[in-house]
């Protein structure tokens, strides 16, 4: 069977405005080299009881987690979007955001997110990098 996987190559980022949908805007944030998460999860319930089945621990789902996405930017200082990135950490401000997949997959993930982390790298011999760690605040989305 052929595979039907797919390159990760054209897919953007994108930081909406703070326009209140769905008027907002968004812009791609320039320069991403790499995308992880977001890494979704969900808490589990204990409810086992007296009378369990074959005295085994039984569960339920609880609430979903939506976790955390972090990305790899060429750090571009005085980029519009890399200074709203740090422009939104300081100031606490929750932003939307997608993740729009290559044209092939047709799909785009959106959700709600606060910069929770920033850390860079800046080598003698390699471009000047940074990772950009948000956590997802509420439901994401993919359409």
């Amino acid at each position: 069977m052929t595979t039907k996987a797919q390159l990760g190559y054209s897919s953007q980022l994108q930081r909406g405005d703070g326009v209140a949908p769905p008027n907002e805007g968004f812009t791609t944030i320039g320069e991403v080299t790499s995308i992880k998460g977001p890494d979704q999860k969900r808490d589990m319930k204990d409810a086992t009881n007296m009378q369990s089945p074959g005295s085994a621990k039984e569960f339920i789902a609880g609430l979903k987690d939506n976790g955390t996405l972090s990305f790899d930017i060429s750090w571009v200082p005085g980029d519009v979007q890399h200074d709203g990135l740090q422009a939104d950490f300081d100031n606490g401000t929750l932003r939307n955001f997608k993740i729009v997949l290559p044209v092939v997959l047709g799909k785009t993930i959106s959700f709600a997110a606060l910069v929770e982390s920033l850390s860079g790298s800046i080598p003698v011999e390699d471009k000047i990098t940074r990772t950009i760690g948000l956590r997802v605040s509420g439901a994401i989305t993919i359409a």
